[in-house]
């Protein structure tokens, strides 16, 4: 079968261009949280925008410290003056937390998709050796070159298969752990805008 020789000598060709793949998406992702990560940053700032002695603006400063701020700032602006306090919420309740929602969900999905890829690593390496065995009995027989050529390539694929889906593993357990930390920070976010909404409306 002569779909059968061209698809074993092109295993190890379709696995480098899935890794390639592999490597693409998960750089996409590195940075769509991060732009997520910075517009949640700038929405918490601008709920402080217009208040009087705002907390210091720390760049370095995770989004967990942020919320932590936000909420020491609006406790304290919810004693000393109640002028600030209704600027706060107004702020607050101009926020849209819709747009950062829309990517978060965008990262999830191809995140799996990532993820997804990264298991079918292993199943493509055990592909290409069985395509590699079909491709050596099909071969004359006695016709050593065939069946060498035939043993490289399932070699090859069986090794590349195994050694990418090592190395996206990896890549995949900090992403995720990073993601996890998005999500949590993203949960608070909403949780303070729902609040300062809600109490925002009692105020009215």
């Amino acid at each position: 079968m002569n779909w059968l020789y061209i698809l074993s000598d092109q295993m190890v060709t379709i696995i480098l261009a899935v890794a390639v793949f592999e490597t693409v998406l998960y750089i996409i992702l590195y940075r769509m949280s991060s732009s997520n990560t910075h517009q949640l940053c700038d929405s918490l700032r601008n709920m402080l925008r217009g208040i009087k002695d705002p907390p210091e603006q720390d760049r370095s400063r995770i989004i967990h410290d942020e919320i932590v701020s936000l909420l020491d700032c609006a406790e304290s602006l919810r004693k000393t003056s109640a002028e600030d306090f209704k600027r706060l919420l107004s702020n607050i309740r101009n926020q849209d937390a819709r747009k950062i929602d829309l990517k978060s969900y965008r990262i999830d999905s191809w995140s799996n998709v990532a993820n997804a890829i990264v298991q079918a690593f292993p199943l493509l390496g055990i592909f290409g050796t069985i395509l590699a065995i079909g491709q050596s009995l099909q071969g004359s027989e006695g016709d050593v070159s065939v069946i060498m050529a035939a043993f490289t390539n399932a070699v090859n694929t069986t090794i590349l298969g195994l050694v990418f889906a090592l190395i996206y593993m990896i890549v995949d357990a900090f992403f995720q752990a990073k993601s996890g930390r998005l999500k949590n920070e993203l949960n608070k976010y909403r949780d303070v805008i729902k609040h300062y909404q809600h109490e925002s409306e009692l105020v009215k």
